[in-house]
C-alpha cells in the first residue's frame, strides 16, 4: 500500500509505522524544532493535539538511536525539506510537507489515494473487526 501513496505521503506514513504515533494529530504536526538528529530523539510537546501535542496532553520523547532506518529516513526528509526551502526561498518548519512547502493536513484523502476505490474518510473505518479492503483473516 505504501508504494501506491503519493511520494510526499510515504515518509509520514513510514514514520508513523515505526514510531506508533498518530498521523493526523502528531506526525503531520511535527516540526524540525522537535527533531534532534544529534541526540537521536524526536519530541512531542505537551498540549492540544491540534497544536502538535499529544492526545493525553502529556509530552512524549521517542529515542530513535537503535532504529537506523528511522534515522536514515529523517535525514533524507531533512534533505528533501532543505531542497524545498531553497527552491521556494522560505523557511519550512514542517518535517512532512507538500512539495510546495505547505504542511500536509488532509490525511484521509492522502491515505485514500493508496486504497482501491480511494475511499477517503472511510479508509480508517472497520466493519466486523476488519479494515475496509483488507483481505480476509488480515487485521488492519
Amino acid at each position: 500500500m505504501l508504494a501506491k501513496l503519493p511520494a510526499y505521503f510515504q515518509p509520514p506514513m513510514t514514520f508513523a509505522y515505526l514510531t506508533g504515533w498518530r498521523v493526523p494529530s502528531e506526525v503531520l504536526h511535527l516540526t524540525w524544532t522537535r527533531v534532534d538528529l544529534g541526540a537521536n530523539v524526536v519530541r512531542l510537546e505537551p498540549g492540544k493535539p491540534a497544536a502538535g501535542g499529544t492526545k493525553n496532553r502529556e509530552g512524549r520523547t521517542f529515542p530513535f538511536g537503535a532504529l537506523a532506518d528511522l534515522r536514515t529516513r529523517l535525514e533524507r526528509q531533512r534533505a528533501t525539506v532543505d531542497g524545498v526551502q531553497r527552491a521556494r526561498g522560505k523557511v519550512v518548519p514542517w518535517v512532512f510537507c507538500y512539495p510546495n512547502g505547505k504542511p500536509i493536513r488532509d490525511y484521509y484523502n492522502g491515505l485514500a489515494r493508496g486504497l482501491p476505490g480511494g475511499r477517503g474518510r472511510e479508509a480508517g473505518r472497520t466493519r466486523g473487526g476488519r479494515a475496509a479492503g483488507a483481505p480476509d483473516g488480515h487485521p488492519a
